[in-house]
């Protein structure tokens, strides 16, 4: 088969067409900057299309934009309303769910709530750090171990609800960091901010709360692989990787 200098040269042509194409399609969808309601511009990591950022937003929200903390495209249902954007890096967000559950005030609600609470409760990436306060360090813990035998007056320092016939969740009755019960997974849930020290006598339904802040630090790994043009990723061992030239910024 024999090909013509002009047909070659015009594959030529339209192969740089379609991909300037879509270079501008995806430009299109990853700017710098993007408006989201009253929150004013949000940037990365933050994005409101697929692809452009770590954590999508719903601008289009029925009632406040909503943030989704997992990175899954469709965004998963289970997200976070935003209250108001505090800096580039930081939210002040609500996590509705909990709010209904701390609204009903039910014993039953709130067992339900943990016996589903993903652990942990927001997801570890290399490409950012998230940390979220004020919050209370709860422990999830087997319901057959005896702790009174391994932490001296457990029962005076920990308070606990029983969620299940197979865990209960502990929760220490002062401030101050303790060290986790063996067998325990950590939760960490937002707590009053206005908890006094002195509130031993407070349950647990009185000490968390749905609203908090929410802080976050891009690794510069990413926000290098971000202003190159790449995707931040990671592999399959929990290391960074970075898809070159997958995206493009609008300047």
């Amino acid at each position: 088969m024999v090909f013509s200098r002009r047909a070659a040269s015009s594959s030529v042509v339209y192969a740089s067409l379609f991909h300037l194409y879509i270079l501008q399609l995806v430009d299109s969808q990853c700017p710098k900057q993007f408006q989201c309601g009253n929150l004013s511009n949000l940037e990365f990591p933050l994005a409101n299309s697929p692809g452009c950022g770590l954590f999508t937003v719903e601008c289009n929200a029925s009632s406040k934009p909503k943030i989704h903390l997992d990175n899954f495209w469709p965004p998963s249902p289970y997200s976070y309303e935003i209250l108001e954007k505090l800096s580039s890096n930081e939210l002040f967000i609500r996590n509705s769910l909990l709010d209904r559950v701390l609204y009903s005030n039910n014993y039953t609600e709130l067992c339900n709530f943990f016996s589903h609470l993903p652990v942990p409760h927001f997801p570890k990436s290399p490409s950012i750090s998230i940390s979220f306060f004020p919050n209370i360090t709860l422990f999830k813990c087997n319901r057959d171990w005896n702790y009174d035998s391994e932490i001296p007056n457990f029962r005076e320092i920990y308070g606990n609800y029983d969620v299940s016939d197979s865990f209960n969740i502990y929760y220490p009755k002062s401030n101050e960091s303790l060290p986790p019960p063996k067998n325990c997974s950590v939760l960490h849930l937002p707590r009053r901010r206005n908890l006094q020290d002195d509130s031993d006598s407070l349950d647990l339904f009185q000490r968390l709360s749905a609203d908090y802040y929410l802080e976050w630090n891009v690794s510069d790994d990413c926000l290098n692989c971000h202003r190159g043009g790449g995707n931040c990723t990671t592999k399959t061992d929990n290391e960074f990787g970075c898809e070159k030239g997958t995206i493009g910024l609008r300047t």
